[in-house]
């Protein structure tokens, strides 16, 4: 019976670990989107990178959230990086992303019909220095 108590508590740590992971994207999701807010105002684009980096930031603390990978692919449809915001509309959509913005970014790129990335695909950014290399990307749109 002891082992049996023993696997519920490591499974209680788990949740507790994989709620604290949501809480913190969330949070960084919610900052990168007040410095996109802040960037229709003042049109800085220091912001855009700042806020890209909360968002890449986002993703490494919960990767299933759809909501980073659509404020990235509007990061990058403003950059006018047609390729790499569709690659993020198909992420977001992996994830079963929906909602208002994205179906406003698909009009804006004219995509019909977004194809799923397969699910056996990771995506560039889930390798090892991937995070680093988007970024690069972002600030050589600069």
């Amino acid at each position: 019976m002891y082992f049996f108590d023993n696997l519920k508590d490591v499974k209680n740590v788990s949740n507790t670990q994989e709620a604290e992971r949501e809480i913190k994207s969330d949070e960084l999701l919610h900052d990168g989107i007040g410095l996109m807010t802040e960037f229709k105002v003042r049109k800085e684009k220091s912001l855009l990178i700042s806020a890209s980096e909360l968002f890449f930031e986002a993703i490494k603390y919960k990767r299933t959230n759809p909501s980073p990978y659509v404020w990235l692919a509007y990061i990058f449809y403003l950059l006018d990086k047609r390729e790499n915001a569709v690659k993020y509309i198909k992420l977001a959509t992996m994830f079963k992303a929906t909602g208002e913005m994205l179906e406003e970014l698909k009009k804006k790129l004219n995509l019909s019909v977004v194809k799923q990335a397969p699910s056996t695909v990771q995506p560039g950014i889930h390798k090892p220095g991937g995070f680093i290399k988007q970024l690069k990307l972002l600030k050589s749109s600069f």
